[in-house]
Order: C-alpha cells, then sequence, then structure tokens
C-alpha cells in the first residue's frame, strides 16, 4: 500500500480492504411482534381461567350476561369440537395394502444389460 510504484487503483482496493476489516458492516434488525386476541378469543380465554378457577356460575353470568354465556359456550364447544376432529382417532376403511419387495443391494458393479441401452 506505500509502494508508490503500485496503481493507484490497486491502493484504493487495499485500503478498502483494510478498513473493512478493521471496521465490518453490521446489520442490526429490531423485530417487534405484537400478539392480539379478538374479543371472542378474548372471552374464550376469560371463560376457561373461570372454570379452571372453578367459578359459581353467577360469576360466568356476571362476566358474559346470558346471551353471552350461549354464546361463548357455543363458540367452545365448536372449537373443542374442531380440535377432536384433528386430533382424534380417524379410522380409514377400506384401505388395500401390497406388500413390496425390498430393493436388491448395489454390488457396486454396473449392469451391461442397462448400459447397453444407451
Amino acid at each position: 500500500m506505500h509502494d508508490a510504484n503500485e496503481k493507484a487503483n490497486d491502493r484504493l482496493r487495499a485500503a478498502a480492504m483494510l478498513w473493512d476489516r478493521s471496521n465490518p458492516v453490521v446489520n442490526k434488525h429490531k423485530v417487534e411482534v405484537t400478539h392480539t386476541l379478538s374479543v371472542e378469543e378474548t372471552e374464550i380465554v376469560h371463560y376457561r381461567g373461570l372454570k379452571r378457577l372453578g367459578a359459581p356460575p353467577e360469576a360466568f353470568l356476571a362476566r358474559f350476561g346470558h346471551n353471552g354465556l350461549a354464546r361463548v359456550e357455543a363458540m367452545i364447544a365448536a372449537e373443542d369440537a374442531k380440535v377432536q376432529a384433528i386430533e382424534g382417532d380417524a379410522m380409514i376403511d377400506d384401505v388395500e395394502y401390497e406388500e413390496l419387495e425390498p430393493a436388491p443391494e448395489f454390488d457396486g458393479a454396473f449392469d451391461e444389460e442397462l448400459l447397453a441401452d444407451e
């Protein structure tokens, strides 16, 4: 880099390499994730929390009201049915199985008949 006989382009490239190695480029990312629940999801969480606490029926009526309680219970029943359908023991009927023979081991030698077709 100190040799005056070198081209200016080469000296500039050397200086850039030294700069890049002494002060590397750093990329910083800041990601913020906000999870928001809908009103229905919040009510389901509250209902399940009251159930876990063993709250009396009056607490459910006070929180959701008469119409709201029936609506939340219907949403929970639908959600539980969906989970049961996904995780349930699904029986598969009318399936035909066929036994397959294992492929022969490759001994490292090529089959001359296969190579002759080419």
